[in-house]
C-alpha cells in the first residue's frame, strides 16, 4: 500500500536508520521499492513456512510489488 500511494520514495531516505543498516543496504541494492526490501529482509530474519515463502517469491518474480 505505501508503495502504490507513493508514500515511501527510496530516493529521499536520507537518515533513514533502517536504511543505514548494512545488511539492509545489500538487500536494498537492485530494488525499486519498499516493498521489495522488507520482504527480503523478513525472509531471513523470520522463520516462515514454506507456503509463505513460495507466495512471497512468486509476488516478487511477477512484479506485483512493482505495481
Amino acid at each position: 500500500m505505501y508503495d502504490e500511494e507513493g508514500c515511501i520514495n527510496l530516493a529521499k531516505q536520507e537518515g533513514n536508520a533502517m536504511l543505514m543498516n548494512e545488511e539492509v543496504r545489500e538487500i536494498a541494492q537492485g530494488k525499486e521499492c519498499a516493498s521489495e526490501i522488507w520482504l527480503e529482509y523478513n525472509r531471513r530474519k523470520n522463520n516462515y513456512d514454506e507456503n509463505f515463502l513460495e507466495v512471497s517469491r512468486y509476488v516478487e518474480k511477477q512484479g506485483i510489488l512493482d505495481k
